[in-house]
């Protein structure tokens, strides 16, 4: 096994943990009446327990260091959080890496098109210190869905044109559900 592979397998852990700790306690609320109630608690809470100290080992034991390069560099752009969910895109000289990371059941999945062969790269590493840093600088895509769910006809119509126009191959998105998809090119499968 790599000398740090282990630390790793014991940061990931941790970071279940607190994930685990962060819905046990969020879940059951006491309302005013002293009952207890469950929460309508968002995932975006338990990224909160996501710490500077974590990512900066798993950024040592991963990456040498780099993943704080990449951050601090200001590489990171179009950074969003969507529910359990945050994503951004690295700029590079000649390509720009999609970052995923998302919580579900207390496990944490990643995935960037960098395709590096050693499992966390600089990129995993560079959006999580935004989301420690700069978390409220991220998109929150619930807000940007309530809003759309305000619009009328004519402006959604809008708003699609102007998708497609800008990238021809969203029209991906408009396929019936039952026709063929296209597979995302995060998902790791072809």
């Amino acid at each position: 096994m790599p000398s740090g592979y282990y630390q790793r397998a014991f940061l990931l852990e941790s970071l279940k943990y607190v994930l685990f700790f962060f819905r046990i306690h969020s879940i059951f609320l006491v309302n005013e009446y002293n009952e207890i109630v469950v929460s309508d608690m968002s995932y975006t809470q338990l990224l909160e327990g996501i710490t500077q100290d974590m990512v900066s080992i798993l950024d040592q034991e991963s990456t040498n260091g780099e993943g704080w390069n990449y951050y601090s560099n200001g590489r990171i752009v179009h950074a969003s959080v969507y529910q359990n969910e945050i994503s951004g895109t690295l700029r590079e000289l000649r390509d720009d890496i999609c970052v995923k990371i998302k919580i579900d059941e207390n496990e944490i999945h990643y995935s960037c098109n960098c395709n590096t062969e050693e499992g966390i790269c600089v990129h995993i590493v560079a959006l999580l210190y935004s989301w420690v840093f700069d978390n409220e600088e991220f998109v929150n895509m619930n807000n940007i869905i309530n809003e759309l769910e305000e619009f009328d006809k004519d402006s959604l119509i809008d708003v699609v044109e102007r998708l497609l126009l800008n990238d021809p191959q969203n029209i991906r998105f408009l396929q019936p559900e039952n026709s063929f998809e296209y597979p995302d090119p995060l998902d790791g499968e072809e």
